[in-house]
């Protein structure tokens, strides 16, 4: 049985994947900052490194995105290349297939707002260029590897974005529009990202692979879901995407990413041909995500 070196596994997706894992009888060796895990330490300490045990694959859910807690409001360019390249540059070593996780915000914008694996990447913002490094410094491993390119990921225990529509919706019956939000964009549910890792392990598949649900919709189209799972009624105001772009600026895109600015724009849709060449297909649609998230 080949050990399976899992990072970040106290996180939103490590904590799923390691739990799946387990279920498919891997041995799985689990690493993160915090949490039940088989060694706690931080990636950025190439001691904490050397001293985990020898595996034959690594999957490398650690990383920081505009979610995570304790993003600080100075030196966050810093902070996400430290976090997201600098310990991964420490994970190199003699191992035989790696797993290493980007982010759809990485792809250039184009007017179709349709993206595959051969379209360019552009640095969005802070987050996306660090995940654009990250890619960088993982092409340089010298193994056998696969970059998962993943939607916006959704399912339990999944906080910002959709928990802040809900709490509004649940509280004051109003949701702030940031523009027309009719603009399709694709989103995934953590299982089936988990299920994509296990049959890329499976396959020993190598190259890049985008992720999402077979289903698309507009921001405008969650919030009424999003209503009808809450029994109530909602009042949209819309205001102009130009105002949101700049109070973003204004703040250093520390209230509002620039890669969610970019997104808000234009439609934002994975295609998925190449990986459903694997045999893995999305279980979970946009309905069931939501379903899950709440």
């Amino acid at each position: 049985m080949k050990k399976i070196l899992v990072t970040g596994a106290n996180g939103f997706v490590g904590s799923k994947l390691t739990k799946l894992l387990k279920e498919k009888n891997y041995e799985v060796i689990s690493s993160d900052i915090t949490g039940e895990v088989a060694y706690q330490g931080n990636l950025l300490d190439s001691n904490f490194v050397k001293n985990l045990p020898d595996v034959d694959i690594v999957i490398n859910c650690a990383a920081v995105q505009y979610l995570s807690a304790n993003i600080p409001w100075i030196n966050r360019h810093r902070y996400f290349f430290q976090n997201n390249v600098e310990a991964l540059k420490n994970l190199r070593s003699s191992i035989n297939f790696f797993i290493q996780y980007g982010s759809s915000m990485m792809y250039k914008e184009n007017i179709e707002g349709f993206y595959n694996e051969e379209c360019d990447f552009a640095n969005n913002g802070i987050y996306s260029e660090s995940k654009i490094a990250t890619f960088n410094e993982y092409q340089k491993l010298g193994c056998d590897s696969a970059f998962i390119i993943p939607s916006i990921i959704g399912g339990y225990g999944r906080k910002g974005f959709f928990e802040s529509l809900s709490q509004m919706i649940k509280l004051y019956n109003i949701v702030i529009m940031p523009g027309s939000c009719r603009n399709i964009t694709s989103i995934v549910h953590v299982d089936d990202v988990c299920a994509l890792t296990c049959t890329l392990l499976e396959k020993k598949s190598t190259g890049i692979f985008n992720v999402a649900s077979d289903d698309a919709l507009s921001i405008n189209a969650w919030v009424d879901l999003i209503t009808k799972k809450l029994e109530t009624k909602v009042f949209k105001i819309r205001i102009p995407l130009f105002i949101f772009k700049i109070l973003g600026c204004l703040s250093g895109y520390r209230l509002l990413a620039k890669e969610q600015l970019v997104m808000l724009g234009h439609c934002h849709n994975l295609c998925l041909k190449k990986t459903k060449k694997l045999g893995w297909v999305p279980l979970k649609g946009i309905k069931d995500i939501m379903e899950d998230t709440f």
